[in-house]
């Protein structure tokens, strides 16, 4: 998985998903193994499973949070060595907890720059 590319995504179709407690929010995960990957905050972390795990994130303010990622597709070419799930969402976790402390950076330096 070392070129392993990651995009998020907000879906326009799971407005749905929203509404059962879910954020809608999902990783795309290219080019191999081309995955989608749900993203939510949870209350209550969950044992880890055949299609997600629980990951927990320190914010800047010190607040744990606890999210869920699942692997809700993964597309696979014909001969391709299956998949490990589990490495999969270890990479996907670490790019999305980078780009939760470079939101809560942002977020901070909006705080010092708005109090100044």
């Amino acid at each position: 998985m070392s070129h392993t590319k990651f995009t998020l995504s907000e879906s326009p179709f799971n407005a749905g998903c929203r509404s059962e407690g879910g954020s809608g929010l999902f990783i795309i995960c290219h080019p191999r193994p081309t995955s989608i990957i749900e993203v939510d905050l949870i209350d209550t972390p969950l044992p880890a499973d055949d299609t997600g795990a629980t990951f927990t994130y320190t914010n800047s303010d010190g607040l744990t949070e606890q999210w869920r990622l699942t692997i809700r597709h993964c597309f696979q070419e014909i001969g391709a060595p299956d998949v490990d799930v589990r490495e999969l969402l270890i990479v996907a976790w670490n790019w999305y907890m980078n780009y939760l402390a470079w939101e809560d950076s942002n977020i901070d330096n909006d705080e010092k720059t708005n109090s100044a």
